[in-house]
């Protein structure tokens, strides 16, 4: 990949490994945690940038939303799974083989 978006923090090994020489890892986020290890052969070997950046300013999210509620962008949803299959849902994830959110449907 020439550029990857992590918003986790602690899937930088994964990252770093999908991104090709001269890649770009941009990190918007850290819903893993605030701390993580990361090996740093990955970022002289393979000549990485990292990029620190926010989502945005609160007009850039109204802007993105009403483009959103017009039906004008969509969002990349994988595959969706009862609550009950959480656990089935977690190992398409470990699998790496969604394109995608997967989200959990809730029964109220």
């Amino acid at each position: 990949m020439d550029v990857v978006v992590d918003n986790v923090g602690t899937t930088y090994a994964q990252s770093f490994r999908a991104a090709c020489k001269g890649g770009r890892i941009l990190t918007v986020g850290n819903t893993g945690g605030a701390k993580f290890e990361i090996d740093n052969r990955f970022l002289f070997g393979k000549h990485l940038s990292l990029i620190g950046s926010t989502m945005g300013t609160r007009r850039d999210f109204s802007e993105v939303m009403a483009m959103v509620f017009a039906g004008k962008l969509q969002p990349v949803l994988d595959r969706e799974f009862p609550l009950a299959d959480a656990a089935a849902a977690h190992e398409r994830l470990e699998s790496g083989e969604q394109l995608g959110k997967i989200t959990l449907i809730i029964d109220t």
